[in-house]
């Protein structure tokens, strides 16, 4: 499906964004294609991973594009997290505040026209994916999948 927003402004740059979401079957993270179109030079385009109450882990491996948060809300523990090619990374933070739900793990890529990264999360309630390492180990062999893509020839 997409999801096409209002235009809006980043400084005096206007814009344009559609956001194409592909999910799989038995995945954990669900494909996002973020199409812009801007009237003007933008810094970069920002993913992010809201870090709630701050009383998570944070992990990241930008060499390998990953990033995650790992935390328990109410009595489950859950992992967040992207993946992205990392050729399109400028830069990550942690960002920390004092308001609520604002805190983020930030990934700034390339301001390209279009910026593909996977997204999602393991809730260990499902049983699945039941701890931290299990979370970082998932997104590491998914990102290693994306950088050895399967190719298919037929003759």
């Amino acid at each position: 499906f997409e999801l096409t927003y209002a235009p809006w402004k980043v400084d005096e740059v206007v814009v344009n964004e559609t956001k194409r979401i592909t999910l799989d079957l038995g995945s954990q993270l669900y494909k996002v294609e973020d199409i812009t179109s801007t009237s003007g030079t933008i810094p970069n385009i920002t993913i992010g991973i809201t870090l709630h109450e701050k009383k998570g882990t944070v992990s990241m491996n930008a060499k390998k594009g990953w990033f995650s948060y790992w935390e328990t809300i109410d009595d489950a523990p859950l992992g967040t997290g992207v993946v992205v090619d990392p050729g399109s990374i400028l830069d990550h933070a942690d960002y920390r505040t004092l308001k609520k739900d604002l805190s983020q793990i930030y990934i700034m890529t390339k301001p390209e026209k279009k910026v593909t990264y996977y997204t999602g999360f393991g809730w260990s309630k499902a049983g699945v994916i039941t701890s931290r390492e299990a979370w970082n180990d998932y997104l590491d062999r998914f990102a290693q999948q994306l950088s050895v893509p399967l190719q298919v020839s037929v003759k």
